[in-house]
C-alpha cells in the first residue's frame, strides 16, 4: 500500500493517485489479517445515483432512490463488472484486463471528484479508461448515469487492430437482502426484460414475488423492497455498439489504428425510474457536461485561499464525498446525506436520524438548500407524538428495529438551532411538512413539529430519578447495555450524554425560535428554558465537584456496578460539556486538559471513548474504546470556542494524510473512513472492528462531515474566543 500520493487535477481539485496492488493484504498489529476490504474503492455518483470505482477497475452501481439497491449485484463479490481490450497484431492477440478480478501487482490509477481514470498498456498500445459522473445542480436534481470514455493510442509504428468489450450485468438486489444468496430469498426476486436496437441497451427489472403475497398498489405504496425498480440502459455514443442478453448490458468497439493514432470510445450506464422517457434528456444532460472536473468545481466550495496543502486537499475532498453521498428519496421527496457503510451500503438502510442529522451541519455553511431538504426528510420521519422514526428501509418503510432511542430530538434541535443561526431563515418555521407516512397527506408547520419533539423528550424519554435525561435503551451508543437488558432498565436508565447534550444545544436553539418573535411560540419556548434550568441544576448537582461527568447511572438503586464512568474518564458526556455555554470556563480547561492527557495523548489519531474499557473482555473495541468521529466532531465545535490553537492540533491529527502516516498499509483511513476506528487498546487499532466478519464499502459521511465542519468553524473569526 505504500507510494499513494494525495494531488491535484487540471480544474485545482483533489485527485489520489492509487500506486498499491490488488487485491490488498494486510496485517493487523498481531500478524493477523486485517480483514480490509480487499478490492479499494472511491466514490462516485451524485444525488440521483452512487457508485464506487474499485482499484480491480470493476464499478458497483447503486441506487437509493426508491430504497438501496445494487444494480450489478454479484453474491460472492457483492458487484461484478468486466472490461477487456484486445490488440491483434497478425495472427496474434494480447487481451489486457481493463475491468475483472485479475490480479496486478503495481497499478496506476487516478480518482479525482466526478472521475475514477484506469491506464494500461500492451503490446506498444496504451488505454486510458475513464469513469465519470456529473454532479446535481440541485437538492432534488442529478444525471443518474455514468459516462465511461476509453481513449486507445498506437504508440508502434505498424498499424494494429483493437476490439473493446464492457460487460455490466444486471442484477437487482435490495441491500438489506444482500446477505441472502442470489434468488434464494423467500419473498421475492429481480428479473430482467432485455432489448438493444444496438445503440440503446435496455434491462427493464420487474419485482417477482416467490410467495403468494400482496404487492404495493401503486409506486406510492410502502414497501419494504422496491416494488417498481428502474431500467438500467447502456446508450453507446462513440465508436461503440450496445448490446443486451443474457441480463448483461455491453458495449463493444472495433477499432483499427494508424502508428501514432488516438482514438476514443464513449458510452454512458445509467438508470431510469421515469422509463425510456429519461433516457434522453439525461443523454442530452451528459453531453452538456463536457469537462467532468470544470463542472465539479462550479459546484464545491472554494479552499484555495488555506496555505496549509494538506487541509485544502482534504476539505475540497469532504465537500466532494458529502455530495456524492447526498441522495434523493422519492417517498420522502427530499434529499438526504445517509450514514453510508454499515447501514446504508451493507444493511439498507436509512439509519439512524440522528446520523443524518450529524451530516448536514457543514452543508448549512456551503449548500444551505441541501441542509434543509436534510432537516425535512428527518422531521417527515416524526409521527403525531413526536417520535422520530428511527430507520426506514425500502421505499420509506418504517424499520425501527430493536431501538427506542432517546436522542434524536436533541440532534434535531441542535441542526435547527445551527440552520437558523447559520441562515436566518426564520420563515422555514411557518413551512408546513408532512406527518409519517406522508402519503397520508396530513401536515403540520415545521415549529409544530419542534414542539412535538419536545413534549416527546420531556414526557416520553423523561428525566430519571437523578433529574437526568433517560437512555431507554440507546442513547449515542446503539448497545451500550452490553450483559444488561435493555428491557429491563430502559425504566430506569439515565445518560450523562444525553443531559449534557441538552445543556450544550439547547440555548442556541431557544435563543434562534425566540428571534421569530411569534406570540403562539412564546408558552412553550418559556416551558423549554425553564426545563433547560431545572436540568442544568440537576445535572450540576450530580457532578458536584468532579471534574468529569460519569457515563450514565442505569440501575434501580445507586448499585455501584450500576454507575458507569465513575472511577475512568469516558468521552461522552464530556465533549458536550465542553460545548456548554454556561459551564464554567476554567472548569472546561481542567476537563480539556484531562481528556488530551488521558484520551487523546495516548493515541496517534483523535480521542479514544474510555480511558480504560467499562467491559475489557471486549478488547476495548467499538463504543468501548474506539475512536469515533462523532465525539471528535462535537470536541472540535467546543475547541472553537475557547481553544482554537488546541482545535487545529486535534484536526491536524485526525486528516487522511496523517492516518496514512501513522498506517500506510490501511487503505481504509487514506481517503475515507467509517464511523470508528479502534484505538491503541484494541489488537486491531487502526481498524473497524465490523470487518472481523464481513468487509463492506466503508464510505460514512461522518468523518467527512464533521472534519469539515471543525474545519469551518475553527476558521470562523466570528465565534468567541
Amino acid at each position: 500500500m505504500k507510494g499513494q500520493v494525495y494531488q491535484w487535477d487540471s480544474a485545482g481539485l483533489p485527485v489520489y493517485r492509487y500506486l498499491g496492488r490488488y487485491p490488498v493484504q494486510s496485517l493487523d498489529k498481531t500478524g493477523s489479517d486485517a480483514a480490509l476490504p480487499p478490492d479499494p474503492c472511491f466514490i462516485l455518483g451524485n444525488h440521483r445515483l452512487t457508485a464506487f470505482a474499485h482499484v480491480s477497475g470493476q464499478i458497483e452501481i447503486l441506487s437509493g432512490e426508491r430504497g438501496w439497491m445494487r444494480l450489478n449485484h454479484e453474491p460472492v463479490n457483492g458487484y461484478s463488472n468486466r472490461a477487456v481490450l484486445t490488440v491483434h497484431q497478425g495472427n496474434h492477440a494480447t487481451s489486457i484486463m481493463l475491468a475483472g478480478e485479475e490480479p496486478f501487482e503495481q497499478a496506476e490509477e487516478s480518482f479525482g471528484a466526478g472521475y475514477a481514470q484506469y491506464q494500461k498498456s500492451a503490446c506498444g498500445v496504451r488505454v486510458v479508461r475513464q469513469i465519470s459522473a456529473a454532479p446535481s445542480l440541485s437538492v432534488k436534481d442529478g444525471l443518474p448515469c455514468l459516462r465511461f470514455q476509453i481513449v486507445v493510442e498506437n504508440t508502434n509504428k505498424e498499424p494494429v487492430r483493437v476490439t473493446f468489450s464492457e460487460e455490466i450485468p444486471v442484477q437487482g438486489c435490495m441491500l438489506s437482502f444482500q446477505g441472502d444468496q442470489l434468488g434464494d430469498h423467500p419473498l421475492v426476486r429481480y428479473e430482467n426484460t432485455m432489448k438493444s436496437d444496438g445503440q440503446l441497451a435496455q434491462a427493464q427489472l420487474r419485482c417477482r414475488f416467490l410467495k403468494t403475497m400482496k404487492a404495493a398498489e401503486n409506486e406510492k405504496g410502502r414497501y419494504p423492497y422496491d416494488c417498481f425498480p428502474p431500467l438500467v440502459f447502456l446508450q453507446a455514443l462513440q465508436n461503440a455498439q450496445a448490446h443486451a442478453e443474457w441480463d448483461v448490458l455491453s458495449a463493444s468497439a472495433e477499432l483499427a489504428l494508424n502508428p501514432g493514432e488516438k482514438r476514443e470510445i464513449v458510452f454512458l450506464t445509467g438508470l431510469s425510474y421515469d422509463g425510456e422517457k429519461g433516457i434522453a434528456a439525461y443523454v442530452s444532460g451528459m453531453k452538456a457536461f463536457e469537462n467532468i472536473s470544470d463542472a465539479w468545481k462550479r459546484v464545491l466550495p472554494d479552499f484555495s485561499q488555506e496555505q496549509n496543502e494538506t487541509l485544502r486537499w482534504e476539505m475540497s475532498w469532504n465537500a466532494y464525498v458529502l455530495e456524492c453521498m447526498a441522495t434523493y428519496h422519492r417517498y420522502f421527496d427530499e434529499t438526504f446525506i445517509p450514514q453510508g457503510s454499515v447501514y446504508a451500503y451493507r444493511l439498507g438502510q436509512n439509519a439512524s436520524q440522528r446520523d443524518h442529522i450529524q451530516h448536514l451541519l457543514p452543508e448549512i455553511r456551503l449548500n444551505p438548500a441541501l441542509a434543509k431538504s436534510c432537516l425535512r426528510f428527518v422531521m417527515k420521519h416524526m409521527g403525531e407524538n413526536g417520535r422520530i422514526i428511527r430507520q426506514d428501509v425500502g421505499y420509506g418503510y418504517e424499520d425501527q428495529d430493536v431501538y427506542w432511542e432517546s436522542d434524536p430530538q436533541l440532534y434535531l434541535f441542535m441542526a435547527m438551532g445551527e440552520y437558523l443561526h447559520g441562515t436566518g431563515d426564520l420563515d422555514f418555521l411557518k413551512e408546513e411538512i408532512a406527518f409519517y407516512p406522508v402519503e397520508n397527506g396530513r401536515t403540520h408547520t415545521v415549529a409544530d413539529a419542534l414542539l412535538r419533539a419536545f413534549v416527546y423528550l420531556r414526557d416520553v424519554v423523561r428525566c430519571g430519578r437523578h433529574g437526568l435525561v433517560m437512555m431507554r435503551n440507546s442513547d449515542w451508543s446503539d448497545s451500550f447495555f452490553h450483559p444488561y437488558s435493555p428491557n429491563v432498565y430502559a425504566q430506569v436508565a439515565e445518560s450523562h450524554m444525553n443531559t449534557a447534550m441538552a445543556l450544550a444545544v439547547l440555548p442556541r436553539f431557544i435563543d434562534e425560535m425566540e428571534k421569530a418573535k411569534n406570540p403562539d411560540w412564546t408558552d412553550w419556548i418559556l416551558e423549554m428554558r425553564a426545563w433547560r434550568e431545572k436540568l442544568y441544576q440537576a445535572f450540576m448537582k450530580d457532578l458536584g465537584a468532579r471534574d468529569y461527568a460519569p457515563r450514565c447511572y442505569i440501575g434501580f438503586d445507586d448499585d455501584p456496578a450500576l454507575r458507569f464512568g465513575e472511577d475512568r474518564l469516558c468521552i461522552e458526556a464530556q465533549i458536550w460539556m465542553l460545548l456548554m455555554s454556561d459551564y464554567p470556563l476554567e472548569r472546561k480547561k481542567k476537563l480539556l486538559a484531562l481528556l488530551w492527557d488521558k484520551l487523546i495523548a495516548p493515541e496517534k489519531l483523535g480521542a479514544r471513548t474510555r480511558e480504560k474499557p467499562l467491559w475489557p473482555e471486549n478488547g476495548g473495541r467499538g463504543e468501548d474504546g474506539g475512536m469515533w468521529f462523532a465525539h471528535q466532531g462535537v470536541l472540535l465545535l467546543a475547541l472553537s470556542h475557547f481553544d482554537r490553537e488546541a482545535g487545529r492540533k486535534l484536526l491536524d491529527r485526525l486528516t487522511f494524510q496523517h492516518f496514512a502516516e501513522c498506517y500506510p498499509d490501511y487503505w481504509v483511513g487514506q481517503w475515507t473512513a467509517p464511523d470508528s476506528l479502534e484505538s491503541t487498546l484494541s489488537d486491531r487499532e487502526g481498524l473497524y472492528a465490523a470487518w472481523v466478519d464481513h468487509p463492506f464499502v466503508p464510505f460514512c459521511a461522518h468523518p467527512h462531515a464533521w472534519k469539515l465542519l471543525g474545519y469551518l468553524v475553527l476558521c470562523d473569526e466570528k465565534r468567541r474566543s
